[in-house]
């Protein structure tokens, strides 16, 4: 590691990352704020829908801080998934005896595929971390058809 006075460049640097480091804490805070405002409306959601069914309100109309008119109403949504119990085989059959298969997606979770094309080139002893030498130890097959990336980022470790 370089002294700050090594280089001339250095001291841009150190401001640099002094600078991206209170963004980053900026961003984690503003997330940590926005985590709170959804759970604290989620909780508003709840109480206000309790309330309007108890006073047999359909809608409410309101103004909100900006002089805009608003109209708040319960909207009751649906949402379907395989239970948990049935098997996915039983599930997916299901679908194609009642005609829905076009439903039937086949995917691949790509924090999997990702994770499973680090493990070939760790594998292979790959320690060069271009994507075009990651490609290079993978499958024939595989290679054909996926394609891979890299992107330079930046870790912090927080002392």
């Amino acid at each position: 590691m370089t002294d700050d006075h090594d280089t001339p460049h250095t001291f841009s640097v150190q401001d640099s990352a002094r600078e991206y480091v209170k963004t980053d804490e900026n961003v984690q805070r503003l997330e940590d704020e926005l985590k709170a405002a959804k759970k604290e409306r989620d909780q508003m959601r709840s109480q206000l829908i309790d309330e309007m069914i108890q006073a047999e309100a359909p809608s409410v109309e309101v103004f909100d801080g900006q002089g805009e008119r608003a109209r708040v109403y319960p909207i009751n949504r649906l949402f379907a998934r395989r239970d948990k119990e049935a098997a996915e085989d039983d599930f997916f059959d299901a679908l194609r005896a009642e005609g829905y298969e076009h439903l039937i997606k086949n995917q691949v979770n790509a924090n999997s595929l990702s994770a499973l094309v680090r493990e070939l080139a760790e594998d292979a002893g790959v320690r060069d971390e271009s994507s075009t030498v990651i490609a290079q130890h993978i499958p024939e097959d595989l290679r054909k058809v996926l394609k891979i990336d890299t992107q330079l980022t930046l870790g912090i470790r927080r002392s």
